[in-house]
């Protein structure tokens, strides 16, 4: 009798365990059912509410620059506008449309210098500045040569020019890359200020200026005259020492082409090489005016 209800008993508990252990799967179904539900719908609503018309870029407008077409930068936009985040959300959206890689995609177009991106209603608007050639940079051994701008950096590689609207720099034994520093931009700015000086008030056009090394620097004037200057003396006195030397009566003869250098590097001691006759020393400007 006892065991017979014992039993009953073990028998009862596992009619109870049975409907539990068959519920716990049912429920998880109906869990990942609600979820699949749930995302299906979610991506749904991504995808038809990414492509609602108001909130689509429709026209892409174009300001600033010199020389750079507005249609080269306004096509590169438009591409990048083409395609979607995902497969799902098309990069038109104005929401999440990809404005870091449009940027970084104008920065390769040669002599844009940086843009700025603003989104008023369906309207992109693209705002760019480009790099001003100051000079060029050509490499010495292979004349490979690159426009700088005013800092001295080379932000694009140049054609074949030819006359001289640019001084040409280099520099011995020195090779420059697209998007580098090729010049210090303090030396840019004395050597062009000589430059200009040797052309306003002694008719010197510079056509070259090539650095030998630290020290020496050579500025090549048209017609093939090679003025010598050394960075160890203030330019503006070694401009003094030139213009004494040049407006003296010994070397009022001398134009471009007429000498072969004039060493300007070691003080009043200005050394003057002319082409049809022997070398001339000057000892120092004011033995030369006399």
């Amino acid at each position: 009798m006892f065991k017979a209800l014992q039993r009953k008993k073990s028998l009862a508990k596992k009619k109870r365990k049975v409907p539990q252990e068959r519920s716990i799967p049912r429920m998880q179904i109906y869990i990942g059912i609600g979820i699949t539900l749930g995302i299906a719908l979610l991506l749904t609503a991504i995808y038809y509410g990414s492509r609602i018309e108001s909130l689509q870029i429709t026209e892409i407008q174009v300001h600033g620059g010199y020389t750079i077409p507005h249609d080269v930068v306004r096509s590169e936009v438009a591409a990048m506008l083409v395609g979607s985040h995902f497969r799902l959300i098309p990069y038109t959206f104005s929401w999440t449309y990809p404005k870091r890689a449009i940027i970084k995609r104008l920065e390769e177009i040669p002599r844009l210098k940086q843009s700025s991106l603003s989104l008023e209603g369906q309207v992109l608007a693209v705002v760019f500045d480009e790099y001003q050639p100051a000079a060029l940079w050509c490499t010495v051994a292979t004349s490979d040569c690159y426009f700088v701008d005013q800092s001295g950096f080379a932000f694009s590689r140049a054609p074949e020019l030819t006359g001289g609207a640019f001084i040409r720099y280099g520099e011995t034994g020195k090779e420059v890359e697209v998007k580098t520093q090729a010049l210090d931009r303090e030396f840019l700015k004395t050597s062009k200020a000589f430059a200009e000086k040797l052309a306003d008030e002694l008719g010197l056009y510079v056509t070259h200026v090539t650095v030998l090394d630290a020290l020496d620097v050579t500025y090549t004037v048209s017609g093939g005259g090679v003025v010598k200057v050394s960075r160890r003396m203030d330019l503006d006195t070694t401009f003094k020492n030139l213009r004494t030397i040049l407006l003296s009566e010994s070397f009022t003869h001398l134009e471009a082409g007429a000498f072969q250098y004039i060493d300007l590097r070691f003080g009043d001691k200005v050394f003057v090489n002319e082409v049809t006759t022997k070398e001339k020393t000057a000892t120092s400007s004011e033995e030369a005016v006399e």
